[in-house]
């Protein structure tokens, strides 16, 4: 069994991190405080904001995919595949109800793709659903 690996996307700073939990890392500080656990709908990571209130923030699972240049892929990223009359951009996602990720095309209709349809040594991430929304107003094929 593969480790289980998260990242989250901090909306009030504009950044995508990795939060840790217990032990960091020698050398390593603590420069936030957070809680990574499970709620009602599922895994969250929250920050204490003080004053008895936390801040929930979107979390992302790794895929267990590598692109193309060693970047790892996670839930809400943004891929460029490769297609016959050029590329498409797809956003990953992960669903619940069947325990794993699919490319989704929605400029296609919500169109669903495994990721084993494709090539993944062609796969390119270009961003993500979070800080690069305008990736995925691609109209058609390039």
């Amino acid at each position: 069994m593969r480790k289980l690996k998260v990242r989250a996307w901090d909306e009030k700073r504009r950044e995508m991190f990795i939060p840790y939990y217990g032990y960091l890392p020698k050398g390593m500080k603590r420069k936030r405080d957070f809680f990574i656990g499970f709620n009602s709908t599922g895994l969250e990571v929250s920050e204490y904001e003080g004053k008895g209130f936390w801040r929930v923030m979107p979390i992302m699972l790794f895929t267990g995919l590598i692109d193309k240049t060693g970047v790892e892929v996670f839930a809400a990223d943004i891929l460029q595949v490769p297609h016959d009359d050029g590329c498409y951009h797809l956003k990953v996602t992960y669903d619940e109800e069947y325990a794993r990720f699919w490319f989704i095309d929605e400029a296609d209709g919500d169109h669903c793709y495994a990721p084993d349809e494709f090539d993944v040594a062609e796969i390119l991430v270009i961003g993500n659903t979070y800080a690069n929304p305008e990736l995925l107003e691609f109209e058609e094929a390039v």
